[in-house]
């Protein structure tokens, strides 16, 4: 499969609308990253940056090991390899889902409605900017 196709395969993906009407936006970072750079706006504790930090590593770990088995799909020009590289793009989406929902069940209620705010303004920003 050509390495353009997977290239526009993973930008459908990313930038496909997520549940509940919510648009994903494919050039942010990562939730946990995000939520590791915010953590003194969002009160973190050491505990709680630690259990990110894990998933964080996780994560990062899962992806490289995903990415390679889609290189090594895409390279083939077989129908069960266009099948492979359809499920591993399937599989880093959940992962970049699984790890944010993840990550977010590490906060307390008062810090998720912090987060909220802050992701708010941040949008309410980029918004203004355009």
């Amino acid at each position: 499969m050509p390495s353009a196709l997977i290239g526009l395969i993973a930008i459908l993906l990313f930038s496909a609308p997520a549940g509940g009407g919510a648009e994903v936006d494919a050039s942010a970072s990562p939730i946990v990253e995000q939520l590791l750079a915010q953590a003194p706006a969002l009160g973190l504790g050491a505990e709680q940056i630690g259990a990110l930090e894990l998933i964080r590593d996780r994560r990062a770990q899962t992806l490289i090991t995903l990415t390679e088995r889609l290189r090594t799909a895409g390279a083939q020009s077989t129908v069960a390899a266009e099948g492979d590289v359809l499920t591993l793009m399937q599989e880093i989406g959940r992962l970049q889902v699984l790890s944010g929902r993840e990550a977010l069940q590490h906060l307390t209620p008062a810090q998720r409605q912090r987060w909220a705010a802050l992701q708010s303004h941040a949008r309410h920003t980029s918004a203004s900017v355009r």
